[in-house]
């Protein structure tokens, strides 16, 4: 219960949904009063523009591959929500515009 808020930005959809867990057990953890985990919202649109823009903008190819990877190993939002209870933490969990899912919870010890 070290910091006040933690933040976790777009790191979440890189683990194994068991490490994932595990780490949001321990952001609830060190949090005194609050967690937000926002990351990638999978969708074949947004991989679609993703490529192309990549593209445009002209991304080397690692990018490009590593963005679009990225997008498909992103989570819907019912697949966020289990993650969180899973870890047991009572998470309220949205769609956020730019393909996004945000997760947002109180830490345990202030309920």
């Amino acid at each position: 219960r070290g910091v006040d808020i933690v933040v976790l930005s777009q790191v979440l959809h890189h683990l194994h949904p068991d490490s994932a867990v595990e780490l949001l057990r321990a952001l609830d953890d060190t949090a005194r009063l609050g967690v937000v985990v926002a990351d990638l919202r999978r969708s074949p649109t947004a991989a679609t523009l993703f490529r192309l823009g990549s593209a445009i903008l002209g991304f080397d190819e690692h990018t490009r591959t590593d963005g679009v990877t990225s997008i498909y190993r992103g989570y819907l939002r019912p697949e966020l929500t289990r993650l969180c209870d899973r870890a047991g933490v009572r998470a309220t969990v949205e769609k956020r515009w730019g393909w996004r899912v945000v997760a947002w919870w109180r830490a345990a010890d202030i309920g």
